[in-house]
Order: C-alpha cells, then structure tokens, then sequence
C-alpha cells in the first residue's frame, strides 16, 4: 500500500476525544484531520493502483502546467473506504516534537488537483490513544497548524463488516452541527417526529367539528 515519506500537512481545528468499542470494553481514541498532503503523479497512481488515474484527473499539455480537468468546477473528489493498520508519525514545533500512532486507521479521504500536477490529500486520522506514542499533550498546541507528516496506509477495511461499526466509533466534531448526525440521533429524532404527528392527528380528531354557515338560496334572498 500506498507510503508516503515525511512532508508538510495540516493539522484541522479539533483532536477529538471518544470511546471505542471493542469486546465489553470502551478504551479512549482520537481523531484527528489531516489537511493539504501533497502527493505526486506517481504517489497518486500507486494510491489507486492504476497507472493512469492521474492521467484521469489532469490535461497536460506541452510547455504549460498540468491543469485539472474538473477541480475548479466540482472541487475535492471524495474516495470511499477505510484503511486499517495504517501508521502515522507527526512532527511539530521548533523541537521537534513527535507523535506516532500505530495500529490506527485512515478514513474520509478526499482529492484535490492542483495546477502543476500535484494532488492535495485530506484524511481523517483515527486511533486507540494507548496506540499514540510522544507528546500527545502538546499536540494540541498546534491544531490548524502546519506540521509534518508521514503516513503508511493498511489493508483497507470490509465496507460490509464496517457498517455497524460507525455507530459504535463515531467521528466526533466532523459533522455539521444542526445538518445530519449520528446513526442513533437522526433515528431518535425520526422517532419523535412520528410521535408529534400522531399526537396532532389524534388533537385533531377530538376537536368538535366546526359549524358551517348556511349557504343563502335564492329563495332566501328574495
């Protein structure tokens, strides 16, 4: 799989704090986003296994830059899929500081082109906190900043296995507040809007029927 050597990336705004289920036990994780890694032609083919995804992406023409075919229209391109037993390293500081996460796992990646030819990565990076090795504490001193980078992508998960398993892990402070959220809340919210049209339904049928003025006939107005 797809090994990318030390380069500058950065970090998002939040390194989120949940718990992960595995077996009858809840040990801490976090996740972090991870913005701007720049891939070249041949790391963006290796990261598709196919020798012709960039090809795919970009117009090339001679003397000129590689320009994007579509980037400016429709943006990031996002790629389904998870990768686990990923490893991670982030460096930091005028130190420098260092953290490594083992065993963890790389998800919500997306792509975007840029001219000259290089591909601009963001992923998300989630792992068990007793995976993290350095100084985690201080990572948190430079969230929304520049840092440096090195990943090593696993085996991609079973998307079919992992179906539940995005109740049980979810992704803190990656959603939209008041847009769509967890698995469990937007059933919860489902759930009590069909209580509150039942009631309405039910409050409607009690109330008596209102009267309805009589129509004049001709006779009537004569």
């Amino acid at each position: 799989m797809l090994a990318l050597d030390s380069r500058p990336a950065k970090t998002g705004v939040n390194l989120s704090t949940r718990r992960e289920k595995h077996g009858d036990e809840n040990p801490p994780a976090k996740d972090l986003r991870l913005k701007n890694i720049l891939l070249t032609k041949e790391e963006l083919n290796e990261f598709f296994d196919d020798k012709h995804a960039w090809d795919m992406l970009y117009n090339e023409r001679k003397g000129k830059p590689a320009e994007p075919f579509w980037a400016e229209k429709l943006g990031a391109l996002s790629v389904p899929g998870k990768w686990r037993e990923s490893i991670a390293a982030i460096s930091f500081g005028l130190k420098p500081y260092e953290c490594t996460f083992t065993d963890a796992r790389l998800s919500r990646v997306s792509l975007e082109p840029q001219v000259g030819g290089l591909t601009a990565m963001t992923l998300t990076l989630s792992c068990l906190k007793s995976n993290i090795g350095g100084d985690l504490a201080s990572l948190d001193d430079y969230l929304d900043a520049m840092v440096t980078v090195s990943l090593e992508f696993g085996e991609p998960a079973d998307e079919e296995g992992d179906e539940d398993e995005d109740e049980d892990h979810p992704q803190l402070d990656l959603t939209p507040k008041g847009e769509i959220g967890t698995p469990e809340e937007e059933r919860a919210s489902a759930k009590t809007r069909e209580q509150e049209i039942a009631q309405a339904i039910e409050s409607d049928r009690a109330k008596p029927a209102k009267s309805r003025k009589a129509t004049p006939t001709g006779d009537a107005l004569n």
